[in-house]
């Protein structure tokens, strides 16, 4: 069970970084920073890969490091047309796994749309916390791309809201034994996150980008412990939270 766990957390993880890069502003930031997210993903592929599971082998790691091994080399070599669509192949790849996860719970749509939802929690607190940092050595680049990732972030934890608060709004609630974890799991990865974004968006307006980094690396926390907490109570329950 903790392989499973972990390995769904890492596929949720890489999903949620590699869609935030397809979907921020690319032409204000600098090759070097989508290089240094592609040995992310290639660290992420490479631990989903040693973490093998029945329901997904380490041929599905394996490939989307690969991708990203190659990824770096053209973002280095300022392939940005070429790097992208590696990155794009790596998004699609990922959510392809999340949905194939999710196909053995009951109602599997619903579990789907939970997971890709974690992702982009995930996805959103990291990727924007790791672009924070580089506005520290360009301190001249646009705030766009922060605030667009912000923005994403917004709307994945927003999704998660609901998609997590969908089963009680049916009559389904969970033991009394689990309303503890379920407690941590919607006050660390849920409100957490949301109250970052209201923080960074506000901070942004005053081009603070130190203070919204550090914002969202708390949020990274938040989220993680949210999501892991999730992934335990998934095991558990019939139902997504």
């Amino acid at each position: 069970m903790i392989l499973l766990v972990l390995q769904s957390f890492l596929i949720k993880l890489l999903a949620g970084i590699s869609v935030m890069l397809c979907l921020m502003p690319h032409k204000n930031v600098a090759s070097a920073f989508f290089r240094i997210q592609m040995f992310v993903l290639l660290a992420l592929g490479c631990l989903a890969a040693v973490l093998a599971t029945p329901r997904l082998p380490w041929l599905a790691g394996g490939v989307m490091a690969t991708l990203a091994f190659f990824g770096s080399a053209l973002w280095l070599l300022e392939r940005r047309h070429a790097g992208t669509t590696l990155l794009a192949t790596i998004a699609l790849l990922s959510t392809a796994c999340l949905v194939w996860l999710a196909a053995p719970h009951p109602q599997p749509w619903l579990w789907a749309a939970s997971f890709l939802a974690s992702a982009g929690t995930l996805g959103g607190t990291m990727t924007g916390m790791l672009l924070g940092h580089r506005y520290l050595t360009a301190p001249g680049m646009p705030l766009l791309p922060l605030q667009r990732l912000n923005l994403f972030l917004a709307v994945a934890v927003g999704l998660r809201l609901l998609l997590s608060a969908a089963p009680f709004a049916w009559g389904l609630l969970p033991g009394s034994t689990d309303m503890v974890s379920l407690s941590l799991r919607w006050l660390a990865g849920i409100v957490g996150p949301g109250v970052a974004t209201l923080l960074v968006w506000r901070i942004l307006q005053y081009r603070n980008t130190q203070a919204a980094t550090g914002v969202l690396f708390a949020a990274v926390i938040f989220a993680f412990i949210g999501e892991l907490t999730a992934e335990l109570l998934s095991q558990s329950l019939p139902f997504p939270v």
